[in-house]
């Protein structure tokens, strides 16, 4: 005999999605935020136009207003960030290569540093 899902798992798994999305974006609109030195709303502006949602869309899923936002915008903002990490992580090999040529050697605190990122970086990008 097969179980059928019930109302509750449904309601679960897309709370869980909520969740990660939520998450997500967060984590979008904090490394723009940094990355080009704008407010988080004007972050969350440039985030939404490249997941073709609408920024107050952004925000009530941040701050746990949406009951659902689609399936399509749940990987729009799942490939956004996959895109962002592998973006850092690109940036982090290119950043230990030149240090490398550069002669800065492994025990230097620059070169710990962007080990220790790019390390953080790569183990982010396995989870979404």
């Amino acid at each position: 005999m097969t179980m059928r899902p019930t109302l509750g798992d449904k309601l679960s798994i897309t709370d869980m999605s909520l969740n990660e999305a939520s998450h997500w974006t967060g984590e979008l609109e904090r490394r723009a935020s940094q990355r080009t030195g704008q407010p988080i709303a004007q972050a969350r502006a440039a985030i939404a136009r490249r997941v073709g949602a609408m920024p107050g869309t952004l925000e009530n899923l941040r701050k746990g207003r949406l009951n659902d936002i689609g399936r399509g915008l749940y990987e729009r903002i799942r490939l956004a960030l996959i895109d962002e990490l592998s973006s850092e992580v690109r940036r982090l090999e290119h950043e230990i290569q030149t240090l490398r040529q550069i002669g800065v050697g492994c025990g230097s605190r620059e070169m710990a540093e962007a080990i220790a990122h790019l390390e953080k970086a790569r183990a982010a990008l396995g989870n979404p």
